[in-house]
């Protein structure tokens, strides 16, 4: 009876969440610095190393995992034509399959220095979306008899669709500061047809700024003390969301916090972040909590989600080269 209640709880949760996802807002990820290509397609080949990204996201795990979030990426730079390269797949599961979106994203970057410690980099983004909705899978209320028993089925066909989609990013760095624009979905492409109706996916802004401070740099230590706030602003149609944050770096451990706040569902979320990273590996954990009554709407928000990179050196190299700043995490 429990899991026909909880059952019961998802299904209503995604139903009620359908004309958000008709619209195709994107799947929201915490670690924005660990996943560089879903930010902006401008830090494709921004890293020292060659760069292979993984990503798990399991949000409101309290309801039996109605959404998760798997993704892979891999970057590199092109140093001979100044240039980076980059693919990044994410699938994005809710109601344990019943709504499926799956992304490709094939990118292609351009930087030049333009000072000693500045950068300048524009990214383009060849995307293809398949989404897809089996609501026959989920399980309605007035399908429970009192018994328990489930009576009929819902009886929805399941539906595909595949578009193509486009984006591009700026971003640069000078001294300490760093930060970026984006632009997705430039033709709000065709995504899917619930009820026979055509929906659109709308363009999605990005504006993220922040700083990168040497807490130790005045007394001279050899060690470095790491500092970075951060502000990441998105925009999707009705849907603003506006992130603060700050993480502290020492001995390769990071720590820290980040404050969400959606501003049109009058909703906040706190999102606490640890990691490790080093020269051939990083792993990071962030958990995602409300301190509203009930969570959010009603709704048990607690989302757990894994990231980890693995970096590949490049073939040694004759000259040193200053690479533009770009966060782990």
């Amino acid at each position: 009876m429990l899991k026909q209640t909880i059952t019961i709880l998802v299904t209503i949760i995604i139903l009620g969440f359908i004309p958000d996802l008709v619209k195709g807002q994107d799947p929201g990820l915490s670690q924005f610095y660990s996943t560089p290509l879903y930010l902006n397609p401008a830090y494709a080949g921004t890293f020292k190393y060659r760069r292979l990204g993984l990503v798990y996201r399991n949000q409101w795990a309290a309801l039996g995992q109605p959404y998760a979030t798997y993704g892979i990426s891999y970057d590199q730079e092109v140093r001979s034509i100044k240039s980076g390269l980059g693919i990044n797949v994410l699938n994005d599961m809710q109601g344990n399959g019943a709504l499926n979106r799956i992304s490709v994203d094939f990118i292609y970057a351009y930087g030049v220095q333009v000072g000693y410690r500045s950068h300048i980099r524009g990214g383009l983004q060849a995307s293809l979306i398949q989404k897809s909705q089996n609501l026959s899978d989920l399980t309605f209320p007035d399908m429970i008899d009192p018994t328990g028993t489930v009576t009929q089925p819902v009886g929805a066909s399941p539906s595909n669709s595949l578009v193509p989609d486009f984006s591009v990013g700026i971003a640069g760095d000078w001294d300490m500061f760093y930060g970026g624009m984006v632009v997705h979905h430039l033709a709000e492409p065709v995504d899917s047809r619930i009820g026979g109706t055509k929906t659109k996916i709308e363009r999605k802004y990005t504006l993220h700024v922040g700083c990168e401070i040497n807490l130790y740099e005045r007394y001279r230590f050899k060690d470095k003390f790491l500092f970075s706030p951060n502000i990441i602003y998105l925009q999707q149609g009705d849907f603003r969301q506006l992130n603060i944050g700050a993480t502290f770096t020492r001995l390769n451990i990071v720590a820290g916090l980040w404050f969400r706040e959606n501003l049109d569902l009058k909703g906040h979320t706190f999102v606490v972040v640890a990691g490790y990273s080093n020269d051939q590996f990083r792993i990071g954990y962030s958990y995602d909590f409300s301190l509203l009554p009930g969570g959010f709407r009603g709704l048990e928000t607690s989302t757990h989600e894994v990231t980890f990179g693995l970096y590949f050196e490049y073939k040694q190299r004759k000259r040193k080269f200053r690479y533009m700043k770009c966060p782990k995490f």
